[in-house]
């Protein structure tokens, strides 16, 4: 197995705890990405996971709806 090493900057991992202090239900790595996409200015977030739905800073649009 080959472990890929990603540097996660100090301002996004500042945005990641603050979205799970406000999205307790948010584990660490979904809050990652969601503050990654927030700070590219993405319009929407695109998952399998339908609690995300949840979140409301960004669009969160689930596979299951476009299979």
């Amino acid at each position: 197995m080959t472990l890929l090493e990603i540097e996660i900057f100090k301002g996004t991992a500042e945005t990641a705890g603050k979205l799970r202090g406000r999205y307790p239900f948010l584990k660490t790595v979904d809050a990652i990405q969601l503050a990654a996409a927030l700070e590219v200015g993405a319009g929407v977030f695109l998952t399998n996971d339908v609690k995300l739905q949840q979140f409301n800073e960004l669009k969160v649009l689930t596979l299951k709806n476009y299979l």
